[in-house]
């Protein structure tokens, strides 16, 4: 079912998967491509597939930062190094990253600016809060405003923060602790029943 809320509930019987009729060629399993093929064999933290057939990754455990264009082999653009780098979340465009890694026993989130073949501006380090890292973390669409979760001890902070001006807003706070927040077009908060 389509519906505004992406979290409805459909209940067991009511979903009849012969409606619809037969599936033509024009269905969109038939245009997804048939064989899936594999960029690096290192273990990435998080990655991104940017226009023009360019992927980006940060590779876990040491946070450096490559770059694959069409294939052609994947090329080092950061010498920077990222102890024990377990996340990394990219804007859309591939030119920010927010890396989580740990550093001595405690979690630390540093957003940084990517302009090939570096890093080209300082990084930043985000306030993880209570819960030790930052959490439900998204972009916008334009790739200029991170959003994430972190935990208080009077529950859970949303927070958006803005890459140009290095500056952090509180979007919503709530009481509750274990949530996931949907972001887009406005934040929807979900949380398990206790």
């Amino acid at each position: 079912r389509v519906a505004e809320n992406p979290f409805v509930e459909v209940e067991a019987g009511s979903f009849d998967p012969s409606v619809g009729g037969e599936r033509g060629v024009d269905d969109t399993e038939a245009a997804l491509p048939s064989v899936v093929t594999a960029v690096t064999d290192r273990k990435v933290a998080g990655a991104v597939g940017m226009d023009g057939g360019i992927y980006r990754f940060v590779e876990a455990g040491t946070g450096h930062v490559y770059e694959d264009a069409n294939g052609g082999g994947e090329q080092k653009i950061s010498n920077t190094t990222y102890p024990q780098a377990r996340d990394a979340w990219w804007s859309p465009s591939g030119a920010s990253v927010a890396i989580a890694y740990d550093l001595g026993g405690t979690m630390r989130t540093e957003v940084v600016r990517i302009d090939a073949p570096q890093i080209t501006e300082a990084t930043t380090t985000l306030e993880s809060g209570i819960a030790g890292t930052i959490h439900n973390v998204a972009w916008s669409p334009d790739g200029l405003v991170l959003r994430f979760v972190r935990e208080t001890e009077r529950g859970s902070t949303g927070v958006s923060y803005d890459t140009d001006k290095r500056t952090e807003k509180v979007v919503f706070q709530t009481p509750l602790r274990e949530i996931t927040v949907v972001w887009d077009p406005s934040p929807l908060i979900v949380t398990r029943a206790s």
